[in-house]
């Protein structure tokens, strides 16, 4: 069903767990869509804005194409709120992204964890903001029943990763005629 939509939002989860249970045949349980989220079948990221939505793995890699480039764009007063420019960004998804080769899981704590070894500061909202690019660069993928506070990240699912460098708008792309 998710697929159906392209993607849900989902900042909410657990109604937007149930918005999705809602569609479904009679007989699916909570058990059922948990089950579905941990296996993969919908994940939980950042695709269409700095908000989160429920996707199809299948679908993700055109979206995080389509849409990265403005999903950074909405970003980038929070990075320079955050004091994370290009250069610290690259170093932080490139140290994520070792972390999570060959499949390893990391919880937000491990990642917060890792990047304080490094010297980077990765609390709160900094974290949340040092995570987003990983999600559109395709390092970090997230089954959609993990949220925040037991959320484990690993990838890639979605094809390899890209270069964080993608400032401009994706080619194709006109802004909207205005009269």
């Amino acid at each position: 069903m998710v697929g159906w939509f392209g993607a849900l939002q989902s900042q909410d989860h657990h109604p937007a767990k149930r918005a999705i249970g809602q569609r479904l045949a009679p007989g699916v349980t909570d058990a059922d869509l948990d089950r579905a989220f941990d296996d993969g079948v919908i994940l939980r990221t950042h695709v269409l804005r700095p908000t989160w939505h429920f996707v199809a793995p299948a679908h993700l890699r055109r979206l995080l194409e389509l849409t990265a480039p403005r999903v950074h764009a909405c970003n980038a007063y929070a990075y320079r709120r955050g004091e994370l420019d290009g250069p610290l960004l690259g170093r932080t998804t490139d140290l994520i992204a070792d972390a999570v080769a060959g499949g390893n899981h990391l919880t937000r704590a491990e990642i917060a964890e890792l990047l304080a070894k490094h010297g980077i500061l990765a609390e709160g909202s900094r974290l949340g903001h040092i995570l987003i690019p990983t999600e559109l660069e395709r390092v970090l993928q997230r089954p959609a029943s993990h949220v925040q506070t037991k959320g484990t990240a690993g990838g890639p699912t979605a094809g390899s990763p890209r270069p964080l460098a993608r400032s401009r708008p994706c080619p194709g792309w006109r802004p909207p005629h205005r009269p």
